[in-house]
C-alpha cells in the first residue's frame, strides 16, 4: 500500500500521453484514396482483322518516356500549352503503351505458331486529352509504326497513324474518348500492315 500515492502520478502521466497521442493522430490528415483504374474496355470482334497477318510478329510497342506511367494526361492549350498535367484520382490500369500492345496484338489477330515474316515496331508519341478552351476537349493519339520484311530488301516501311475526337471537357471525356481515338490509330495500323504485306507477296 506503500506505493499506491506514487502509482497515482504515473497512471495520470501515461494516460495523459494516451489522450495526447490519439489528439495528434485525429490532427493527421486523411490519407488520399486510390484512383479509380480504367483500361480501353473490351475489344469487339469487328475490331479482329480477317486479313491474313499470321506471318506479322509485333516485335515492340514503347512509348514515349512521359508516357510510360498508368497517370491521364491532360494539357490546356488555352492557357499554358507546354504544361502536361494529371487527373489524380483517376488512371490507367497499366502503362497505355502495354494496354495498347495488347490491343494491337488482338487485332492483328497473331499468330505464335506461324512463320515470321514481317516485324513490326510501333511507337507512341502521344496520348492524351487536349482542352482548347475551358469548355471544349479533344482526345488524341499519334502513333509511328515500322514495318520490315524478313529476307527481303531490308527496306523499312514506315508511317504515322493519328486520331483525334471530341469530347467533354473533365476526366470523363479522357476515359471515354482515348480509347476510341486509340482504335481508330490502330485499325488505321492494321489496315496498312495488310496492305504493305500483301503488296509484296
Amino acid at each position: 500500500m506503500a506505493d499506491a500515492p506514487h502509482r497515482a502520478p504515473r497512471l495520470l502521466t501515461a494516460g495523459l500521453a494516451v489522450l495526447w497521442l490519439a489528439g495528434c493522430t485525429a490532427l493527421l490528415p486523411e490519407p488520399e484514396p486510390a484512383p479509380s483504374r480504367f483500361d480501353l474496355g473490351p475489344i469487339s470482334q469487328q475490331e479482329v482483322t480477317d486479313a491474313d497477318l499470321a506471318g506479322v510478329r509485333l516485335l515492340s510497342l514503347r512509348a514515349a518516356s512521359w508516357l510510360n506511367g498508368g497517370q491521364i494526361p491532360y494539357r490546356q492549350l488555352h492557357q499554358r500549352p507546354e504544361a502536361v498535367n494529371h487527373y489524380a484520382a483517376h488512371a490507367w490500369i497499366a502503362p497505355p503503351s502495354e494496354m495498347l500492345r495488347a490491343r494491337l496484338e488482338q487485332m492483328l489477330a497473331a499468330d505464335g505458331n506461324a512463320r515470321e515474316r514481317w516485324r513490326l515496331e510501333v511507337e507512341l508519341l502521344s496520348f492524351e486529352q487536349v482542352f482548347t478552351s475551358a469548355r471544349d476537349a479533344q482526345a488524341t493519339i499519334l502513333l509511328r509504326a515500322s514495318l520490315r520484311e524478313r529476307g527481303g530488301d531490308d527496306r523499312i516501311h514506315q508511317r504515322s497513324f493519328s486520331a483525334t475526337t471530341p469530347v467533354s471537357a473533365d476526366v470523363d471525356g479522357a476515359i471515354e474518348g482515348l480509347p476510341k481515338v486509340a482504335d481508330t490509330a490502330l485499325r488505321d495500323l492494321v489496315a496498312w500492315v495488310a496492305d504493305v504485306t500483301t503488296s509484296s507477296r
